[in-house]
C-alpha cells in the first residue's frame, strides 16, 4: 500500500485479530483487546500515517475522576474519543493523578478506534448474540 487508500485503511483496520488477542478482566470477566494490539494494528495499517493527539483533559480531584479526550487523525479524517478514570490515592492519601491520566487517555483511544469499528468482529460474539 503505497499510495494512502483510506477506505483500504478502514477495511483493514475492521478485520479480525489474531487468534489470541481478545483477553478477559480478571475482576469482571470482561472481553476486551489490549491497547497495544489496536496501537500495533493502527501503525501497520496506515504505515505510521496517523496522530493521536489530546483535545481535552479535565482532573477533578474533589470527585476523584479523570476525563481524557483524544482525537484519532487518519489522512484527513479524524475521529474523537472519550475516557473516563478514578483517581486513586496512595499509602498517604494523596491523589494518583499520573495513573488515572494514563488510564483514562487509553480508554479514549480505544474509543476513537472504535469508531471505525477496529476490534468489532473479535468482541461481539462476547457481548451481542445477534451479530
Amino acid at each position: 500500500m503505497s499510495d494512502f487508500d483510506y477506505e483500504e485503511i478502514v477495511q483493514r483496520l475492521k478485520e479480525s485479530f489474531p487468534e489470541g488477542a481478545v483477553k478477559f478482566r480478571s475482576d469482571s470477566n470482561a472481553a476486551y483487546i489490549p491497547n497495544q494490539v489496536y496501537t500495533d494494528r493502527l501503525e501497520t495499517v496506515t504505515q505510521g500515517r496517523w496522530n493521536k493527539s489530546i483535545k481535552d483533559i479535565e482532573i477533578n480531584v474533589p470527585h476523584k475522576y479523570v476525563k481524557v479526550v483524544v482525537t484519532i487523525t487518519i489522512g484527513e479524517h479524524h475521529r474523537d474519543g472519550f475516557g473516563f478514570s478514578y483517581i486513586d490515592t496512595d499509602s498517604q492519601g494523596r491523589p494518583k493523578i499520573g495513573n488515572a491520566l494514563d488510564q483514562a487517555a487509553a480508554s479514549a483511544f480505544i474509543e476513537a478506534l472504535d469508531s471505525w469499528q477496529m476490534g468489532w468482529r473479535d468482541l461481539a460474539p462476547h457481548y451481542r448474540k445477534d451479530w
